[in-house]
């Protein structure tokens, strides 16, 4: 590129400056729409240099055939910079309404491309709607139907349908909807916010708006008579144990669907969320029912009908009716073949009720009002009514009980009367009152607990029975080996939480009280258990009495008399031992003669088992044991007498 230029200076010093820029070159367009509106034939459409300075070429098309252009191509030039081109409408055959078409402008030199919107439009005239008439949706809610045929070459503002009970409704003076702006060749639907009382006579139309103002649908007629539903019944048919939903008197047949909802709850039943009955379409008659087998008793149905015809569905008014439960009947009834640890108790079911009986039996207890909480038998299920015989075990020696039958469901106890009776009396012991344990021996001879509180007493496998050498009134005595032999009582313990009571027992050594040894005569296995026991401390024989978990142990220096310790005194004659306290004091007594008393408390800790003939010293585990044969072990939970003890050794027990 060569560049010339002339500077003229009037004389004076003067500078100068030059600055060249390179440009590219570029077209612009005047405008990016085109409006002809409803009238206008004829706009111009200007083509300029933007920058640059060479030809730039172009051309402009259109797809449109109610459009022509002056001229579809032109060049940009320094001699002739702009373009004006005519786009000219043929209005005679556009189409009515509104349309929407573009010109394109393209500079290929300069990789230009412009499209420019062109609108034009009839002339608007009013909307055209129809009517199409009514119909239920899916949830059998009734709707008016109507169709957008044309929005007149205009738009469509507002639509919808307007309705009432004069012909010919308007929006002025009727029900109406507003849906709002809508496009031509669609469908839509009105949901009237209130339906009419049965037989009004609606007239319905659809309508829509736009420029040229509202435009009204052809009429239809709608009579309303939706399903009537006067008398709702609920009942129960005690016979065949059925509760019966019935409509019976429904009115609007046919019906496309009917039936029942119901709930237990109480509320109003609602059908989309409580138990529905569906009988499905009805062409004849005027009830319906529906039965219901084997109800839950003890809640309140609550119920409505319901049925569905062309104008919609209906639901009849609320019913209710309360399903009591039918309680079973049971009777109590004899005690028989009564023992002195046992009883066969008698009882009879009236009435089976109108609930699963999952359990029945009888329960027993020294209370007068025994529940189930007592001792009890389980039967199990009953299915039919008769009588029916318990036999109560574990019971106690001379006691009396009271007792009762009893039914369980899933509702609750239902109890017969309350009944008593008296387990037998041996009259051959002595001094039973306040008894908690006695251990002696039956005729086989085997060790057993009279009072019925132990009937799982533990007879070891190194115990034996002696016949020939015992004290006079029992079978036979207990001989433990000194090595394993012991009887236990794992779940009861005559001494457990007492602070008063008497030990009285019959003890004979096979030999010779030896000092190394130790003589537990009663013991435990729990941690810290209860135990007595004989010992030689180097110098004198000593009793010691450990109280149990949580108590003292007491260690009592045996006494002597006439020099005479008791190590001789009992040598291996039978002799009866008695230990009595009575919370401040103990007093000893051999063979019915108390031998001293000393002040100390005994209070004896909480367990459960109890061990003769063995303890576990220092520990859980048997380990010390006795060598010795006993008798006629006594357990009471007071202060037996000096008289009473002297009956004891009288009859020797």
């Amino acid at each position: 590129h060569t560049f010339n230029t002339r500077l003229l200076s009037n004389g004076g010093e003067a500078d100068y400056t030059f600055s060249l820029s390179r440009t590219r070159d570029l077209i612009q367009v005047s405008a990016n729409a085109l409006d002809f509106g409803t009238g206008a034939t004829e706009r111009t459409l200007t083509v300029s240099r933007l920058s640059g300075v060479h030809d730039i070429a172009f051309t402009v098309t259109c797809d449109d055939p109610n459009l022509t252009l002056s001229h579809t191509q032109g060049t940009v030039t320094k001699e002739k910079p702009s373009h004006q081109i005519r786009v000219s409408l043929d209005r005679e055959n556009i189409p009515a309404g509104a349309t929407e078409s573009a010109l394109r402008v393209v500079a290929q030199e300069t990789a230009q491309e412009f499209s420019v919107r062109v609108n034009y439009a009839t002339a608007a005239v009013p909307a055209e709607v129809t009517t199409d008439g009514f119909e239920l949706d899916d949830s059998w809610r009734l709707r008016f139907r109507g169709t957008l045929v044309s929005n007149g070459g205009g738009s469509v503002v507002e639509h919808g349908h307007c309705w009432g009970t004069t012909p010919e409704p308007v929006l002025e003076n009727n029900e109406f909807s507003a849906l709002g702006p809508f496009e031509e060749g669609r469908s839509y639907v009105t949901y009237p916010d209130q339906l009419p009382q049965p037989g009004t006579r609606w007239y319905y139309r659809a309508y829509a708006t736009n420029e040229m103002g509202t435009s009204y649908g052809n009429t239809l007629v709608l009579d309303y008579a939706p399903p009537a539903l006067n008398d709702p019944v609920v009942s129960f048919d005690n016979f065949l144990a059925t509760l019966r939903f019935r409509e019976n008197n429904a009115l609007g047949i046919p019906f496309t669907e009917h039936g029942f909802v119901w709930n237990t709850t109480g509320t109003v039943p609602l059908f989309d969320s409580d138990n529905v009955v569906r009988l499905g379409n009805k062409g004849s008659g005027t009830s319906f029912f529906h039965n219901m087998a084997n109800p839950s008793r003890g809640n309140r149905y609550t119920m409505r009908s319901f049925a569905v015809n062309e104008y919609g569905r209906s639901f009849s008014d609320t019913v209710s009716l309360f399903l009591a439960v039918q309680p079973p009947v049971v009777e109590t009834s004899d005690a028989g073949s009564i023992s002195y640890y046992g009883a066969q108790l008698q009882g009879t079911i009236g009435t089976l009720g109108s609930e699963k009986i999952i359990d029945h039996g009888h329960c027993w207890g020294v209370s007068s009002s025994p529940g189930i909480d007592d001792p009890r038998t389980r039967l199990g299920e009953a299915l039919n009514t008769g009588s029916f015989t318990s036999v109560a075990t574990g019971l106690l020696i001379n006691t009396t009980y009271y007792y009762r039958a009893y039914i369980q469901t899933a509702s609750g106890v239902y109890y017969g009367s309350v009944r008593e009776f008296t387990t037998l009396k041996d009259n051959s012991v002595a001094v039973q009152e306040g008894l908690q344990m006695y251990i002696t021996t039956d005729n086989t001879p085997k060790a057993y607990e009279w009072t019925g509180r132990v009937p799982d007493l533990t007879v070891s496998s190194g115990v034996t029975y002696n016949t020939g050498n015992k004290p006079a009134g029992t079978h036979a005595s207990v001989s433990f080996n000194g090595t394993s032999a012991y009887l236990l009582s794992r779940n009861f313990n005559p001494l457990s939480g007492s602070d008063n009571g008497t030990i009285n027992f019959w003890l004979r050594f096979r030999d010779r009280l030896n000092k190394s040894l130790v003589y537990p005569f009663f013991g435990s296995v729990s941690e810290g258990g209860f135990y007595v026991e004989i010992r030689h401390n180097g110098t004198d024989w000593v009793l010691t009495l450990c109280m149990g978990p949580g108590q003292q142990t007491y260690v009592v220096t045996l006494p002597s008399l006439g020099g005479i310790d008791i190590s001789s005194m009992l040598g291996t004659s039978w002799h009866m031992m008695s230990i009595v306290s009575n919370g401040i004091s103990m007093t000893v007594y051999l063979d019915g003669t108390a031998l001293y008393t000393e002040s100390l408390q005994m209070s004896f800790g909480e367990q459960d088992d109890f061990v003769i003939g063995a303890n576990a010293l220092n520990g859980t585990t048997l380990n010390t044991f006795l060598p010795a044969d006993m008798a006629c072990l006594r357990f009471y939970n007071r202060v037996v007498t000096a008289s009473e003890i002297a009956r004891i050794y009288e009859a020797g027990q």
